[in-house]
C-alpha cells in the first residue's frame, strides 16, 4: 500500500509550487532531467536521474543516484548509492541542483489513528455492537472527552511511575525539537516537547569531520559521550538556553558514531518518590561537515587560517571563512592530541575581547564592530612559532585549548552579527519595509555562504516567507530598491 507525500518547491524557479504523489514500495519517486522522472528539472547541475525518494516499511528515505553534483539533505551531502540514503521526516528540506524542496507527509502515528477511526466506523454498522449505536455514541464521546480533560487538570507528578514510555532510539540529525525531561503546564504544539528521554538522548553522527551545534538546559550535570568516550561534563544550567558546539574528528573507521547526552541524575540516588526528578532538555541539534577536503596536517590548516585572519572583514564572508578554517585546525589538533572530539560553549551574552575589535562609526548597527587582523594573526602566529620550535607534541593540549577558545569567540561574533541582521529584517517587515528586510536576509546569506549551515538555512526560509519578504520583492528587488 502506498503513502501520500507532498513536495514543495522552497527555492528555485517554481518557488511555492506543491506536487502531490503517492509512493509505492519498490517504486521510488525519481527527480532528474529525464522526461519520465516524477519531477523533471531543466537544470544543468541536475543529472538525468539525480535523486530518489523511496518508501520502505520503516518510512520514507532519500538517496542520491550517483549524480554529478550531489544531493544535499538537511545540510548533509548524501553519499551516492543505497548505502548513503537517509531517513526523511515530514518538514525536511533537500536540494537538487539549484532547487530546494521540502517534503510533507502524515506520520505513522497519524496514519494509525486514521486507521482506527476507519475501523470504528466499519464496526458501527455491524449488528450486536450496542455501545456504538446511534443513540449512545455521543454519550461515550462525551465521557471520553471529560476523562481527557480531567487528566489534563491533574497536578504534575514527577515520580518514576508516572513517566511516559521511554525511547532509546538513536535519532537522526538535524533535530530541532526539544528532547529530554522538562514537564510544562499549558498547551504546546504537538511534538514540540518530547519527555521520553529522562535518562539520555542519542544521535547518529555520520562518518566525517563534523561540527555539532546544540542548546541545553538542566537541573543536573549532563555528560556528553562520543560512542563510549566521555567528551565533556556540562554544568547545571536552569536559567537560559546555553549554546554549545562540538568538533568531532573522523576516525576513518568507515562507520557512523553515536553522540549521547546523559542525565547524571537518573536513576535517582534516592528511592522513587522521595524527590522529584531533575529536569533537563536539549534542542536544535545540528551537524555541519567541516570542509570539503582533508588538510595534510595542522601546519597546513594553520597557514590557511593565518591567510584568512590577515584579510578579516575585507569581504562579507571573511569571518565565516576564518571560523571554518579554525574548525579544521581544531580537527587536526584533535588528531595530534589523540582525542575524538572537543565540546565548548558559545556564550552569546559575552562580548568579544576588546583587543580583537576596532570600531568604525561609519559602519551600520548590524556590523558596528570590525575585527582587528593584527590581533588575530598574532595569536595564530604564536601557535605556529611554538610548533617551529619543536614544541608541538609537548603543548598539544594547550594548542587545542587555544584554538577552541579562539574558534568559540569568533563563531559567537558571527552569531551576533547574524542575529543582529535577523532582528533588523523582522523589524523592517513589521514596518512593511520589505526591501530592507530582503537586504538584511540576503546579507546573512552573503556572510554565511554555505547552504549546510543553519544560519544560511534560516535566512533562506525567511526570504521565502511571504509575511517577511513578499514574492514580488524577492523576484525583482532592484525595482523596489529604486522606489525606496
Amino acid at each position: 500500500m502506498g503513502r501520500k507525500i507532498d513536495i514543495k518547491v522552497v527555492s528555485g524557479v517554481s518557488a511555492g509550487d506543491i506536487f502531490h504523489f503517492t509512493v509505492e514500495e519498490n517504486a521510488p519517486l525519481v527527480i532528474g532531467r529525464e522526461h519520465d522522472c516524477k519531477i523533471v528539472l531543466q537544470d544543468a547541475y541536475v543529472s538525468r536521474r539525480h535523486t530518489a525518494i523511496e518508501l520502505a516499511p520503516e518510512g520514507f528515505f532519500i538517496s542520491d543516484l550517483g549524480s554529478t553534483h550531489g544531493t544535499v539533505h538537511m545540510g548533509f551531502h548524501l553519499r551516492p548509492g543505497p548505502e548513503g540514503r537517509r531517513a526523511l521526516k515530514s518538514g525536511d528540506e533537500f536540494k537538487v541542483g539549484d532547487t530546494i524542496f521540502s517534503v510533507h507527509f502524515k506520520t505513522d502515528l497519524a496514519q494509525k489513528l486514521e486507521g482506527k477511526k476507519a475501523g470504528a466506523s466499519s464496526v458501527a454498522g455491524k449488528p450486536g455492537i450496542s455501545f456504538l449505536t446511534k443513540g449512545r455514541y455521543p454519550l461515550y464521546i462525551g465521557l471520553i472527552l471529560a476523562l481527557l480533560l480531567l487528566l489534563l487538570m491533574l497536578p504534575e507528578n514527577n515520580e518514576q511511575g508516572s513517566l511516559p514510555a521511554q525511547d532509546n532510539q538513536v535519532l537522526t540529525l538535524p533535530e530541532e525539537r526539544i528532547k529530554g525531561y522538562w514537564p510544562l503546564k499549558g498547551n504546546f504544539a504537538p511534538g514540540l516537547i518530547d519527555t521520553r528521554h529522562v535518562d539520555k538522548v542519542r544521535f547518529l553522527l555520520p562518518a566525517a569531520d563534523l561540527v555539532v551545534d546544540y542548546e541545553y538546559q538542566s537541573e543536573a550535570p549532563i555528560e556528553v559521550f562520543l560512542d563510549e568516550a566521555l567528551i565533556e561534563k556540562l554544568r547545571v544550567n536552569v536559567d537560559i538556553w546555553r549554546k554549545r558546539q562540538m568538533v568531532v574528528r573522523d576516525l576513518a573507521i568507515g562507520r557512523d558514531r553515536i553522540l549521547t547526552l546523559d542525565n547524571t541524575d537518573y536513576p535517582p540516588k534516592t528511592p522513587a518518590g522521595d524527590l522529584p526528578l531533575k529536569k533537563w532538555r536539549v534542542r536544535n541539534v545540528r551537524i555541519v561537515p567541516v570542509g570539503q577536503r582533508a588538510k595534510e596536517d595542522l601546519n597546513a590548516a594553520l597557514t590557511e587560517a593565518l591567510s584568512y585572519a590577515s584579510r578579516i572583514d575585507t569581504t562579507p564572508e571573511s569571518l565565516f571563512l576564518l571560523v571554518r578554517s579554525l574548525q579544521q585546525c581544531v580537527v587536526e589538533a584533535l588528531a595530534e592530541a589523540g582525542l575524538d572530539g572537543v565540546d565548548f560553549e558559545l556564550d552569546l551574552e559575552a562580548s568579544l575581547p576588546g583587543r580583537y575589535v576596532k570600531t568604525d562609526p561609519g559602519m551600520d548597527s548590524a556590523q558596528s564592530a570590525q575585527l582587528d587582523p593584527q590581533a588575530l594573526t598574532e595569536d595564530l602566529s604564536s601557535i605556529v612559532q611554538r610548533r617551529e620550535q619543536g614544541l608541538a607534541a609537548q603543548f598539544a593540549n594547550e594548542q587545542l585549548r587555544d584554538l577552541t577558545e579562539l574558534t568559540a569567540k569568533l563563531d559567537t561574533e558571527l552569531w551576533r552579527r547574524v542575529n543582529s541582521r535577523t532582528s533588523a529584517a523582522l523589524r523592517s517587515a513589521e514596518m512593511k519595509n520589505y526591501i530592507a528586510a530582503h537586504d538584511h536576509l540576503q546579507a546573512i546569506k552573503n556572510m554565511v555562504p554555505d547552504e549546510t549551515d543553519f544560519r544560511w538555512t534560516m535566512a533562506e526560509r525567511r526570504l521565502n516567507d511571504e509575511k517577511i519578504v513578499p514574492k514580488k520583492v524577492r523576484i525583482n528587488p532592484k525595482k523596489f530598491r529604486r522606489e525606496e
